[in-house]
């Protein structure tokens, strides 16, 4: 804790404060030395000439930085950014704030984190207080499904939040979660006339996230080609696209299967669904599996939830 704000400052309390022992020397205590750091709750202590006992008012062996994310914010290292703003091995206390309304989210899908918490040392205190959204990035959605292969595209895994290697306390006043699966692709008609994509399959929705799941495409065929989906928003899953006939349409009785819906935050993507192939010698096919969601918080062993708040998703 720091040194008092008036009164009688003995050598004894500079020694408690910055870990001395005897015997005693002024010149152990210039500002930016071995034992007194150079922040700002120091600046009244010189870092050469004359020191005095008065110059020790509020002096701290620990550094506080205060950092807040007040915009859309992706992929964030905490380490990088205390490095820049006075952070010390082992005497930091690191106050990480997410402001109201604000997403803090990865980068991509898959192995991404909104929130990387790593490189600390041994006596750092980390605290992050989220008001608004740290959330990973949604997965995309599955192309629809061509002959060239039994299955369709699968949805993609959503993005992570929060990775942790290092012990924290979080206060969770809004939402952490995994960004959602994307869909899977619907699952096209292949033709008796050869390899070939009968009617083509639609595409998988995008999962909810930050940044938003892209949908996925739809495929064409010699007898029909199939719409995209839809992307999904930041808290909010795409739409897959739907049936494609082929020839005369639904009487032919040959249809591509719809594609999946992206989940929302924290949760899988749909399957698409398989092709019904009723045209002489057609072939069904089936439709991608929904993608992943992703992790909340991976190393979570680390955290300490002083308010849990929205959770959703996996967590390891």
């Amino acid at each position: 804790m720091a040194l008092q704000g008036s009164g009688v400052i003995r050598f004894s309390d500079l020694a408690a404060e910055f870990s001395d022992s005897k015997p005693y020397s002024m010149s152990e205590f210039f500002r930016g030395g071995s034992r007194v750091p150079n922040a700002s709750q120091n600046n009244n202590i010189p870092t050469s000439g004359v020191i005095r006992i008065s110059n020790f008012y509020g002096a701290t062996r620990r550094i506080t930085v205060n950092l807040t994310i007040a915009s859309n914010t992706t992929g964030y290292n905490l380490k990088s950014a205390v490095s820049s703003a006075g952070y010390q091995a082992g005497i930091t206390d690191v106050n990480l704030t997410v402001n109201s309304g604000v997403y803090l989210g990865s980068t991509a899908s898959g192995a991404n984190y909104a929130l990387t918490v790593s490189g600390f040392a041994s006596g750092d205190i980390i605290n992050v207080t989220n008001n608004g959204y740290i959330i990973g990035a949604g997965g995309a959605g599955g192309n629809g499904g061509v002959a060239t292969a039994s299955r369709a595209p699968s949805g993609a895994e959503g993005g992570r939040a929060i990775y942790t290697d290092f012990p924290m306390t979080i206060t969770n006043n809004g939402t952490i979660a995994g960004g959602g699966g994307g869909g899977g692709g619907g699952g096209a008609c292949k033709s008796h006339s050869g390899n070939l994509t009968g009617c083509g399959a639609s595409g998988g929705g995008g999962g909810a996230g930050y940044v938003t799941g892209i949908y996925g495409s739809g495929s064409n065929g010699i007898n029909g080609t199939g719409s995209n989906g839809t992307s999904g928003g930041f808290t909010s899953a795409g739409v897959g696209g739907g049936i494609t006939y082929a020839y005369g349409g639904q009487q032919s009785g040959s249809y591509s299967g719809a594609a999946g819906s992206g989940g929302t935050l924290g949760m899988d993507g749909s399957e698409g669904q398989r092709s019904v192939s009723n045209y002489y010698d057609w072939v069904d096919m089936d439709g991608g599996y929904g993608g992943t969601r992703g992790y909340y918080a991976v190393g979570n062993s680390n955290i300490t939830w002083a308010v849990a708040g929205t959770r959703l998703g996996r967590v390891s």
